[in-house]
């Protein structure tokens, strides 16, 4: 099963263009990379607090 989604989803969404190599994937926003680094830094920062409050709440 693939863990992102297809080129074409990507582009549906806005990016200009996705580049894959390996395991690896580069999608192109263009000129909205600021909103979009915004967006994914804000994701990854509430991925870690509920992580870290699942796991407060693990060891009580």
């Amino acid at each position: 099963m693939a863990k992102t989604q297809s080129d074409d989803v990507f582009k549906a969404l806005g990016a200009h263009g996705v580049v894959r190599r390996g395991n690896g994937i580069q999608v192109i926003v263009g000129l909205h990379v600021p909103q979009v680094r915004d967006q994914l830094e804000t994701l990854i920062k509430d991925s870690l607090q509920t992580e870290q409050t699942t796991m407060t709440e693990a060891v009580s």
